[in-house]
């Protein structure tokens, strides 16, 4: 016969499995917690991030037109860019027989839009 105050198998294990489901949750929501932070962090770190990538674009380039002749010249020799006293740049088509300048060619600036 059965005493009126002791607990069943049954009984002992439902309260085990409560238990642990209890620590189970408890510890999904520690993990979760810690990872939650770490998505913070890394969302307050991506504005600097974009910053950063946004200042290894260049905001401008540098164009040179060639004429036909040019055009052929540069197909047969090289191209060196050059800076003058100013500091502008310039597109020196060498003749690589006699690394003498063959022709001049001043380079444009153009803006690159930032979008």
């Amino acid at each position: 016969m059965k005493e009126k105050n002791s607990v069943s198998l049954k009984d002992k294990t439902t309260v085990v499995k409560r238990e642990n489901g209890d620590d189970l949750s408890k510890k999904l929501i520690q993990t979760a917690s810690e990872k939650l932070v770490e998505i913070e962090n890394i969302l307050y770190s991506a504005p600097k991030f974009v910053d950063i990538v946004k200042s290894t674009i260049p905001k401008q380039a540098y164009e040179a037109v060639l004429t036909g002749s040019q055009k052929a010249k540069l197909a047969t020799g090289t191209l060196k860019l050059m800076t003058k006293k100013d500091g502008t740049l310039l597109a020196n088509l060498v003749d690589p027989k006699t690394n003498k300048i063959v022709s001049s060619i001043p380079m444009k600036s153009i803006e690159i839009s930032n979008t």
